[in-house]
């Protein structure tokens, strides 16, 4: 992320250049050398990269939604490799791949393949989307009697609400 937009995505779709990024190291981040980059409008102080391939925008996205390699392959169900290929754009995605890893990243499909218009996805089905995956992580550590409280508080929340929509 481009450090002088507060801590958001870069409007230019620029990303901090690779000492700066997600905290890693040029040594970790091979092939992808600040010579390349251009300056960010925005942040004239700063060196960026331009993501023009797939490889580059499928790595923002995933370091953005803090997943690693493994946990967004396991995540769509491939290879960890699948998603290395993808990153140094070694392959071209099948359209299935393609598909899970917009949904797992809600990300809007046509910026992975081509770059246009805006990276997320921001349809009311795709913010629902995330909350509940937020809501689920959450979940997974709370104890068995904890869910059955929260089952039963879901439920009498959803009948007053119900009850509110019809008195109006």
């Amino acid at each position: 992320m481009c450090e002088s937009h507060a801590g958001l995505p870069c409007p230019a779709r620029h990303v901090v250049c690779s000492r700066r990024l997600a905290g890693q190291s040029a040594k970790k981040r091979k092939g992808r050398s600040e010579s390349s980059g251009r300056l960010c409008p925005a942040a004239a102080d700063r060196s960026v990269i331009e993501m023009n391939t797939l490889g580059d925008r499928l790595y923002y996205a995933r370091k953005i939604r803090g997943y690693t390699q493994i946990s967004l392959a396991d995540a769509i169900g491939v290879s960890r490799g699948v998603i290395f290929n993808l990153e140094k754009n070694k392959t071209e995605p099948q359209v299935i791949v393609t598909n899970a890893v917009c949904q797992v990243l809600q990300i809007r499909k046509e910026w992975l393949l081509f770059g246009g218009g805006e990276m997320e996805d921001l349809s009311e089905d795709a913010q629902k989307a995330r909350i509940l995956a937020e809501l689920c992580k959450e979940l997974q550590e709370l104890s068995k009697a904890e869910l059955l409280y929260l089952k039963d508080t879901v439920k009498a929340l959803k009948r007053r609400l119900g009850r509110r929509a019809e008195g109006k």
